[in-house]
């Protein structure tokens, strides 16, 4: 009787090492996609948006931007394409490469969200 008390023992705690990597797995991944994905958010700089405002920024450019963060992408976009407006003077090249970097992080994220090792993480969470 005890071997077989033992056994349920083990297979309880096996289970509950399992659902604890599960959590820890979920608790990553969806930490991940609230920060990168949030829509209440400025992508840049963080400010909360309310909706209208998302709404609207979101038909200029591919991220959700506050007003200041969406005029300096579009800034950006316009020095990207060669040109340069010499009145906004304090966009200079160090503030180019800041929003190159910040795009260039952008773009890691979404390729780490569709990597195949989240892709597949995100089908074990799914298959439970």
């Amino acid at each position: 009787m005890a071997t077989v008390i033992e056994i349920e023992e083990k297979k309880r705690r096996k289970m509950k090492a399992i659902d604890q990597d599960r959590a820890t797995k979920a608790s990553a991944l969806l930490k991940v996609f609230e920060c990168a994905s949030c829509y209440l958010k400025c992508a840049r700089c963080g400010v909360h948006l309310k909706l209208n405002q998302t709404q609207h920024t979101a038909s200029k450019t591919p991220y959700r931007f506050c007003s200041t963060c969406s005029e300096e992408f579009a800034e950006f976009q316009s020095r990207m394409d060669g040109n340069r407006d010499k009145a906004l003077y304090w966009y200079n090249d160090e503030w180019l490469d800041m929003w190159k970097a910040w795009s260039g992080y952008q773009k890691a994220i979404k390729r780490f969200l569709n990597s195949k090792e989240v892709i597949r993480l995100r089908y074990e969470l799914r298959k439970g």
